[in-house]
């Protein structure tokens, strides 16, 4: 005879086994993994906060936008965008804006997307320590009721410097009078690694996006950001376009030219565009009132591309000039080299060279990317990283290279006004006969700006934390130092001013930092998405599910 429970005991054990499934629950979210909503855009491109969604008709681009039209109290209308007003929408591959090429009510009654929601492995420090880079949640030390997104970018007992947009850093030291020395030779640039570098590339322009139809109404309205040119200046004819692809039909030198003039290479948001905005304000150290989207020239950029030559003995190269050097990445038939030279005349100086015979064979596609990034001088083919020559220089010579500023005799503002830093130059050589090039893109690097305290605070016109060697950024055992990926609209450690008093008394009065007690947990993974209300309904966007690097 087998055994039955009464109905009294199965609601018995159904309660006590809801409990301990509850109580698992919240251990769970309490030591384990929690839920959290991105607030604001200060991540952005990497996680988003409330957003809105802009499509390009012209080059089937999509890209986020911060929300500009706020009700009372601050959060964003659940439509966006008012019949007539104004919105500085421009499609960030070709350059299209709304009332020209793209349409004029493109800014007008856009759904509302909420934050994109993430979990959080929490940190267990006996086991589970802070890495630099990690998208890290943490209480904000103004205000310890509030959690704050940002990257972990400078680690225990350690001095952080963020000179040209690049993270610099060496062990802390005690420092005379409150000053760093930025010459000092224990400086090392920081590095990101792949998986890390490869989520913070921002594509300045993609051939994949190029307009099928560069012409309306009689007017050249897109003008491609490459250009064909001979070794003499001149323009190379040779080169014809497709949508997708650049095609070289002839023998001998030619290269392709970034055009700098009308594409320069900045640190530019498209999150950022609102009424408002502005695309270039000189500085001058100081905060104008209203938002202003500030924009430095950024030369730690990827070039990539597929290409296919039609012969064997093909080569090709890229060149990036900028902060006074030359630096040659190339691909030859014998060998694949990373160099560089100053731009005074000097010889080139090798730093990095490897065999690689029949790298580049006929009707082949190969897929090469050529990083000048953080340093270094990088080939990739098909994916491998085949080269990678590292130079090293003190904060104080990136300076000197990178600006026209002396770095002995920097006042307060002089590193935060972008008109004092050199422009790059890019161009892609080819040699060895015919080739099309597909899939041609253009990246450049999260750039961490220079900037000054704002009005609102009690060191208003200093250099912000870290980006002056007047405002230095030494951490301590249990401190560490917070930077948002978008770097021209993040109120993150380096513009921090006072702690919050009972953070001050209890943890750490220090301020721009972090304090190990306040650290949360790494962000590793989005799983739901701003919901997709553009078609009228709510849909979840599940194609946005993803990693979080």
């Amino acid at each position: 005879m087998s055994d039955a429970h009464s109905p009294q005991s199965s609601v018995k054990d159904t309660l006590v086994s809801l409990t301990i499934a509850f109580a698992l629950a919240f251990v769970f979210r309490g030591f384990v993994i929690e839920g959290f909503v991105i607030p604001t855009g200060s991540m952005a491109p990497t996680l988003n906060g409330a957003h809105v969604r802009m499509y390009s008709p012209e080059s089937g681009d999509n890209w986020a936008v911060d929300p500009w039209d706020p009700a009372n109290g601050g959060t964003p209308l659940a439509v966006q965008g008012r019949p007539g007003e104004e919105l500085r929408v421009t499609d960030p591959m070709t350059g299209a804006k709304a009332g020209r090429e793209l349409p004029a009510d493109m800014g007008e009654n856009r759904a509302l997307r909420g934050g994109e929601r993430i979990f959080v492995l929490k940190y267990l420090f006996s086991i589970f320590d802070p890495s630099r880079f990690d998208p890290v949640v943490f209480k904000y030390p103004g205000n310890p009721r509030e959690n704050y997104i940002k990257r972990l970018v400078g680690l225990p007992n350690e001095e952080i410097a963020l000179v040209d947009g690049d993270i610099f850093a060496r062990p802390a030291h005690d420092l005379e009078g409150g000053v760093s020395d930025w010459s000092a030779d224990d400086w090392t640039v920081v590095r990101k690694p792949e998986r890390e570098q490869r989520t913070l590339w921002m594509a300045m322009a993609d051939s994949r996006y190029e307009p099928i139809d560069p012409e309306r109404d009689g007017r050249v309205w897109f003008r491609r950001p490459w250009s064909g040119q001979r070794t003499d200046g001149s323009r190379d004819a040779r080169w014809t376009f497709e949508p997708g692809t650049y095609r070289f039909e002839g023998s001998g030198d030619t290269a392709l030219v970034w055009d700098t003039e009308n594409w320069p290479v900045t640190d530019r948001y498209w999150y950022n565009e609102s009424p408002d905005s502005r695309d270039q304000t000189p500085m001058g150290g100081m905060f104008p009132k209203g938002k202003v989207a500030r924009v430095f020239p950024v030369s730690d950029v990827r070039v990539s591309f597929n290409i296919e030559p039609d012969t064997d003995g093909a080569a090709t190269s890229a060149t990036l000039t900028s902060r006074g050097h030359e630096f040659r990445a190339s691909v030859s038939a014998g060998a694949v080299k990373a160099e560089m030279r100053s731009t005074n005349g000097s010889e080139w100086n090798t730093l990095d060279e490897v065999s690689a015979a029949g790298v580049l064979g006929a009707g082949r596609i190969t897929r090469v990317e050529f990083w000048f990034v953080d340093q270094s001088v990088q080939v990739w083919i098909n994916g491998k990283r085949v080269a990678n020559g590292a130079y090293d220089w003190t904060p104080a010579q990136r300076v000197a290279f990178a600006t026209d500023l002396d770095p002995d005799s920097l006042d307060a503002t002089s590193l935060a006004d972008w008109s004092h830093y050199t422009r790059p130059s890019i161009r892609v050589e080819l040699d060895g006969g015919s080739a099309s090039v597909h899939r041609l893109r253009l990246d450049r690097d999260l750039h961490y700006q220079a900037s000054v305290y704002p009005q609102s605070g009690p060191r208003y016109g200093e250099p912000a934390l870290a980006t002056h060697p007047a405002t230095p950024c030494v951490l301590g055992p249990d401190q560490f130092f917070m930077c948002g990926d978008n770097s021209a609209s993040s109120l993150d450690g380096r513009l921090w001013q006072v702690p919050d008093p009972a953070v001050a008394a209890q943890l750490d009065p220090t301020p721009g930092v972090v304090d190990r007690a306040l650290m949360v947990g790494r962000a590793f993974v989005v799983y739901f998405p701003g919901i997709n209300r553009d078609r009228g309904y709510p849909a979840p966007d599940a194609g946005r599910l993803r990693w979080i690097w």
